[in-house]
């Protein structure tokens, strides 16, 4: 009597590409965890981009690896947050402009 072969679980890279663009926030991302979509893009929104730190977070990919692919997926196609030294400079320049408004209304106050 032969034993059944434990099956293998896909390999990470065996996915559609941009899937996990069309899925919803609640789609289940990891089934092992019980991860959705939705929990990943709020770790990702507290600047965890990377997928190791997301993993750590919420334990999505620590199990079977199957969803390794799209954790992946999701972090290189989401929006990349401003590095600080241009929001620094952003937020300076709209500084800034405010004060110039400021000092305009009130010169056309005193005249």
């Amino acid at each position: 009597m032969t034993l059944p072969q434990k099956r293998k679980p896909p390999t990470p890279t065996s996915h559609e590409p941009d899937l996990t663009k069309e899925w919803s926030d609640d789609h289940l991302l990891c089934h092992c965890t019980n991860t959705s979509k939705g929990t990943i893009l709020s770790h990702m929104a507290k600047c965890h981009r990377d997928p190791d730190r997301i993993a750590d977070k919420t334990g999505a990919s620590t199990k079977c690896g199957t969803c390794r692919a799209y954790l992946e997926e999701l972090c290189a196609i989401a929006p990349q947050p401003l590095p600080a030294k241009k929001l620094k400079k952003c937020l300076l320049i709209i500084a800034l402009i405010i004060a110039c408004i400021g000092l305009a209304l009130l010169l056309k106050g005193i005249a």
